[in-house]
């Protein structure tokens, strides 16, 4: 099967929608099927470094956040190489940009057309200048008129699926949570490497090391981490916060850190290549996260699948990979936050367990369990768009 992937997001940047790409165009190829990306052009990367199966057009930076950025919506060079490639499928990742492009091309060529929806646009409009420009609504509203014009929806959770359709989307959804590359983060990282991290970012042996990892963002809530660590640093000085990425709020970030004279206790280890996130989560003890703006929430099955226990805020997102006192903890209020934690490593055998428990429900997650379900979409996408 030829497969075309419609994506606003890859591979220099680091984000959930990229890895989820990544592993799905991996797979396709260990397989036997050919994915061929359609992706914006970035600095970072020459045109011709790139494999001869990725694609670029020409792209700037989106103004409301400089790490994204956005093409043409259409291309009649783009339509000719999937054309001339003989797609069978299109794969499209995001509804602006690139996914807009990917839908005129479907219907231009009659080619049916699968979109998974990453993104709760909803919890995104304050990246749009004059944040009035894009009020909730008009988010869900786009959302439900983008997805009812594709054959097919994929959705990570049970809380984006319900979310689509309270909006109005009546196209077949299906749940299909992203995979991971469970033996990257199931291998043991030398010794000696985690303990050359721990000296250059100042972690002493005994310090109980929570982690963050993801994109410095507004909406990842990461302030009310820092604030919470705050009275927890206060009642136990052991504590110590290790947050892992970048972003457009790190600067914000370490301002509010500053503020708070948290400058040795919370520590900023910048944005990391994604085979270098094993690295921080061995050296950590605990995953926590306060956001409550994802859609399935990979870095916390990436913390799972390093046997970490995790902390994190109530939310339907991470229903499916933490389960209250197997595996970790949920908490409302910073009060709950800081009691979890005490409760934790106050019994280091039972963060153990639970840490063992991750593992096993990480393994639930299989990149090759993932693209099964991805690939009898495709089959009936195929199927269902000949019936017409």
């Amino acid at each position: 099967m030829k497969v075309g992937i419609f994506t606003d997001t890859y591979k220099p940047q680091i984000n959930g929608v990229v890895t989820s790409v990544c592993l799905m165009e991996q797979k396709l190829r260990e397989n036997g099927h050919e994915p061929y990306i359609f992706t914006v052009t970035h600095p970072d990367v020459r045109p011709l470094k790139d494999p001869d199966n990725v694609f670029r057009i020409s792209s700037v930076k989106f103004w409301g956040n400089t790490e994204h950025r956005i093409a043409k919506l259409y291309s009649q060079k783009m339509l000719h190489k999937v054309k001339d490639l003989d797609i069978d499928i299109i794969h499209s990742h995001a509804p602006f940009s690139l996914g807009i492009m990917g839908h005129l091309i479907a219907r231009r060529l009659g080619i049916p057309e699968v979109h998974t929806y990453h993104t709760m646009l909803s919890d995104y409009t304050h990246y749009i200048k004059f944040g009035h420009l894009m009020p909730k609504e008009a988010a869900e509203n786009y959302s439900r008129v983008f997805c009812n014009r594709v054959d097919a929806v994929i959705v990570p959770t049970p809380k984006v699926y319900e979310a689509l359709k309270n909006y109005g989307v009546k196209k077949p959804m299906y749940v299909i949570p992203t995979g991971i590359d469970l033996p990257q983060f199931l291998k043991k990282v030398p010794e000696n490497e985690l303990e050359l991290i721990r000296k250059n970012l100042n972690i002493l042996p005994d310090d109980k090391l929570l982690i963050f990892v993801g994109r410095i963002a507004k909406e990842k809530s990461i302030d009310k981490l820092i604030h919470y660590h705050k009275a927890l640093s206060n009642k136990d000085p052991k504590f110590k916060l290790l947050i892992v990425g970048g972003g457009d709020y790190l600067d914000e970030l370490k301002s509010l850190v500053e503020s708070l004279s948290l400058s040795n206790k919370v520590i900023f280890a910048g944005k990391s290549r994604y085979e270098e996130l094993p690295h921080y989560y061995q050296i950590a003890k605990c995953f926590v996260t306060a956001s409550t703006s994802e859609t399935q929430g990979l870095v916390v099955l990436e913390a799972a699948a390093s046997g970490l226990p995790v902390v994190a805020i109530n939310d339907e997102s991470y229903n499916t990979m933490l389960f209250e006192g197997q595996n970790g903890l949920y908490y409302h209020t910073e009060d709950e936050y800081i009691a979890a934690l005490e409760k934790l490593f106050a019994n280091p055998e039972a963060m153990k367990v639970m840490g063992t428990k991750s593992l096993e429900i990480a393994d639930s997650f299989s990149s090759d369990n993932f693209y099964n379900r991805i690939m009898n979409v495709y089959t009936e996408a195929i199927a269902n768009y000949k019936k017409k």
